[in-house]
């Protein structure tokens, strides 16, 4: 469950401190890999290892940032769900076109159909271990063949649309973003110039971390299956709407599994999504940063929809220790359930709580199970005939 965060506009100061403070915001429930990538008129710079987002600012891998100007940012905090945590496995990844390069980072699970989709559109995967990477592959792999880029993300996104959760960024050197609703994504107003967070609550907290004022902040959520392109044009940032309904798949119910395999992906949610044959034939539009083409945009937090039931609490606040694997199960199952819901009205605190908890019963499941694992087969060995 990776956060992603970035920038478009004038670097200074304030901007720079800001990055720092939402690499370190939600770093400690991310812990295994941390990157950026800024462009600075055409030049990109990148930096990512495998390690928490504290240890990379402690060892100096942001510090660059303070005598650098750049134009676009786009970072990462890694919760692994496939691949070990290395340099070589943290976000952004990088492909090449004709000599011309293209970043992606990415929240979210796509799962062993990846392969499959690689497959499918001859991208070479073979020492690639995390999905992300292959999603981006995917992109590059139609890119050589001569398709254009806002295509080629159409049709991998169609691909994993009934399966996977994202939210994607995709720097090119411009900024493309987009999501389902099974990961969140907001883009917040700084004066001329645009930062976007995976959450309100995440910015609010690398604001606090920062000690950057703002009096307000004035953001709009990303709807799902919209293609927005950020791009920073004599001195001035413009949002554009490249796809107002990108073609998706009807969404696939899927049942978690009570651990983490580091392939597979869950969601509890069954939407149903319509493939829109007259999308593609949509105009772009340009937005400006006070348009209202976002749909309603706020300037404080508000939620819409069900009250959720305050059971999940119980699993929240309890100790994992005192808790029985059957309990385990039965809270994985209830707190996934009120997250993977959009419907339901959530404080954000609480939805963070949650997805920590989430992960921290997936952690105690999977060792608890590999722990028995572990005693059967020294038994079988034990009293095995010779």
């Amino acid at each position: 469950m990776c956060r992603l965060f970035g920038f478009v506009g004038e670097s200074d100061l304030n901007v720079v401190k800001i990055i720092r403070g939402l690499i370190l915001a939600e770093e400690s429930k991310n812990p295994h890999g941390t990157g950026f990538v800024i462009n600075h008129k055409g030049l990109f710079t990148i930096k990512k290892k495998g390690i928490r987002g504290l240890h990379f600012i402690a060892q100096g891998h942001a510090d660059f940032l303070w005598n650098n100007k750049f134009d676009y940012l786009m970072g990462h905090v890694r919760y692994k769900t496939a691949g070990e945590a290395s340099d070589r496995n943290a976000h952004p990844f990088g492909s090449q076109v004709a000599g011309k390069w293209y970043f992606l980072a990415h929240n979210g699970v796509l799962g062993n159909e990846m392969n499959e989709i690689a497959k499918k559109f001859k991208a070479n995967v073979d020492k690639v271990k995390v999905d992300s990477e292959m999603f981006l592959r995917c992109i590059t792999a139609q890119m050589r063949e001569g398709k254009d880029i806002v295509d080629a993300i159409k049709d991998v996104t169609y691909e994993v649309s009934d399966v996977g959760d994202f939210a994607f960024t995709l720097l090119t050197p411009e900024l493309y973003i987009w999501r389902n609703k099974e990961r969140p994504l907001n883009v917040i107003y700084y004066k001329n110039s645009i930062f976007y967070a995976s959450t309100l609550d995440m910015f609010k907290k690398a604001l606090e971390i920062s000690g950057v004022k703002m009096e307000k902040i004035k953001y709009s959520e990303v709807k799902p299956y919209v293609l927005y392109k950020i791009t920073k044009e004599k001195g001035k940032v413009h949002i554009h709407v490249v796809e107002e309904e990108m073609p998706h798949k009807e969404r696939k119910p899927k049942v978690k599994p009570y651990y983490s395999t580091g392939n597979l992906y869950s969601s509890y949610s069954s939407y149903n999504w319509n493939y829109n044959e007259n999308s593609k034939n949509k105009k772009k539009k340009k937005i400006t940063l006070d348009d209202d083409k976002w749909g309603k945009t706020y300037e404080e937090y508000g939620l819409f929809g069900s009250e959720p039931s305050s059971s999940y609490k119980k699993w929240l606040y309890r100790p994992i220790s005192t808790m029985t694997m059957k309990e385990l199960k039965s809270a994985l199952s209830d707190l996934e359930w009120v997250y993977y819901d959009s419907t339901m009205i959530i404080p954000e605190e609480d939805r963070i709580e949650i997805e920590a908890k989430i992960i921290e019963i997936e952690d105690e499941i999977y060792m608890r199970e590999k722990v028995y694992e572990d005693i059967e087969k020294e038994e079988v060995d034990e009293y095995e005939p010779f």
